[in-house]
């Protein structure tokens, strides 16, 4: 089915989370007292006045790539607390299915399981080796949009950056926790926006010793307009993509207008 924003939802979408909220609700309440969820399909999922605890879920991000069999696709969720009205987030998963990738972000760090080989490893972006590669989210066929991202993909080159779109927020999280990417930008512009679930998971990155703030520079961006993000391994990163997100909108902004043509 088509939704209000023209996004597609699948069935499998609505079943894995139904699974979600049930499963959890039940294995949560002995623990945690107070818990709504704040989930992208199911908007009457579970909800109490002012909780302590919300848990976001994303059944399946990457939807589109889903329906269509490209393997690039995550199930999330994260456990959050409410502090005054602020959503903090505490856990975070994120599951690939096609893969059997696993990452977890916790108050202990950031961790990737392998579930094939049944390895794990600690994340930690101060250590490894770094790459010049973004993952850039966004719509670039969007009349007002795309411009402003088209600038900002001929920006990253000139910085000597590659750039992946792969249409999945939460899986360019996880790519710039476990170092796959140097950093990320999640544009949230005029028709397509990120929410608490597409944002949640960046929670893998801080626990992994990156930075993530709004495309404004702004910290903590699940809480923050605009709901948007630029994530980095390190300061130097986070520096060039910042520049380069501000210098696109500035130059989108002072871009001569089209005039309408008459015809006579």
């Amino acid at each position: 089915e088509h939704k209000p924003d023209h996004s597609i939802v699948t069935i499998a979408d609505i079943k894995v989370e139904d699974f979600l909220i049930s499963t959890l609700s039940k294995r949560l309440k002995p623990h945690l007292q107070d818990v709504s969820f704040l989930a992208e399909e199911k908007r009457d999922a579970p909800k109490v006045e002012n909780p302590k605890h919300v848990v976001i879920i994303d059944p399946i991000d990457g939807t589109t790539n889903f329906s269509s069999g490209n393997p690039t696709y995550a199930i999330t969720a994260a456990l959050a607390d409410n502090v005054d009205g602020r959503l903090v987030v505490r856990e975070s998963v994120t599951l690939q299915p096609e893969t059997s990738m696993f990452t977890l972000s916790s108050e202990a760090g950031a961790f990737q399981f392998d579930m094939n080989s049944k390895t794990m490893r600690e994340l930690d972006l101060r250590h490894g080796d770094a790459n010049k590669i973004v993952s850039l989210w966004g719509d670039i066929a969007d009349k007002q949009d795309g411009p402003v991202i088209a600038d900002m993909l001929r920006r990253l080159g000139e910085k000597g950056y590659a750039v992946r779109m792969i249409g999945s927020c939460v899986l360019t999280n996880a790519g710039v926790a476990s170092g796959e990417y140097a950093g990320a930008i999640i544009y949230s512009g005029n028709k397509v926006y990120a929410h608490p679930w597409d944002l949640a998971s960046s929670h893998q990155i801080t626990r992994a010793h990156g930075i993530v703030t709004t495309i404004d520079g702004t910290p903590d961006p699940l809480n923050n307009d605009p709901h948007s993000m630029i994530a980095a391994r390190n300061e130097i990163v986070h520096r060039d993509l910042l520049d380069i997100v501000q210098a696109a909108r500035a130059s989108a902004e002072t871009a001569p207008k089209a005039q309408p043509v008459t015809l006579g």
